[in-house]
């Protein structure tokens, strides 16, 4: 610091005499040094609460990827299970498809009754419904997986 300075040291009137001492104007330098007490002493618990958010937020992804891991897994079973339905529910339909025109073939020749063959379309329609229902659910697993992974499963498909 620096500057003029001008400080009346003491000063008393009375009714006989005046008195008055003073320092006259002069210069001043000087070095001012300013810090507070709580940027010395919390420095190491600032430290300590900063190394423990660090290691929060460490623990925090790390607890994330497991729950990402896990929900891959589950999806992809999802995914693997509902393929191999599709595959079976298929299969029913098709057998289902192959009895009813068996049924209209052996109707015409008189070997069964037209109530059998309604039975057995009515099998059929709930075959085909039932393979349409797990397409459907096939179709939003792969799709959800897809989401999750964040790319096409095609790019995992080996190369010959």
């Amino acid at each position: 610091t620096y500057g003029n300075q001008f400080s009346a040291l003491a000063s008393s009137t009375s009714a006989q005499t005046t008195q008055s001492s003073s320092l006259g104007i002069g210069d001043r330098y000087g070095i001012n040094i300013q810090f507070q007490l709580g940027e010395i002493y919390g420095y190491k618990n600032r430290m300590k609460s900063l190394k423990a958010e660090v290691e929060m937020a460490r623990q925090k992804r790390q607890k994330v990827m497991v729950e990402i891991k896990r929900r891959v897994i589950a999806d992809y079973y999802n995914l693997f299970t509902n393929q191999r339905l599709v595959k079976i529910k298929q299969a029913d339909a098709e057998s289902a498809n192959i009895t009813a025109s068996i049924a209209e073939y052996e109707m015409k020749r008189g070997k069964i009754m037209p109530a059998e063959l309604s039975r057995l379309k009515n099998v059929q329609s709930i075959a085909d419904v039932n393979l349409e229902l797990s397409r459907r659910d096939y179709i939003t697993v792969y799709c959800q997986f897809e989401a999750l992974l964040g790319c096409r499963l095609s790019n995992f498909k080996k190369k010959k």
